[in-house]
């Protein structure tokens, strides 16, 4: 009989590429907002997530910044500078808008 489902770690430990996580991310973000939206593409979706995460994020502290930033996913690497993505709430002076 063929086995229909997999513990996630058997899965992570069997798949051997880098970015397998942020592979099951866009996949997910694109059933969720499917392609028809305004977040069509993965970043896209991506930047969508982490602004409604911040938004509800504000109702419990005083401050919130989303943000974006490209990193390698093999070495860590920072390949891009941070990109603000939203604020809300009472932020240092360094975070206020620019």
């Amino acid at each position: 009989m063929t086995k229909t489902s997999m513990d996630l770690s058997e899965l992570l430990a069997k798949h051997d590429q880098g970015g397998f996580l942020r592979n099951i991310a866009e996949a997910v973000l694109q059933l969720l907002w499917g392609p028809t939206s305004k977040a069509s593409s993965a970043p896209d979706a991506m930047n969508a997530a982490a602004i409604g995460q911040a938004e509800r994020e504000a109702k419990r502290f005083a401050g919130v910044v989303a943000f974006r930033q490209i990193a390698d996913d093999e070495t860590g690497e920072v390949l891009d500078e941070p990109m603000i993505l939203a604020r809300h709430g009472e932020l240092p002076s360094n975070m206020a808008d620019e």
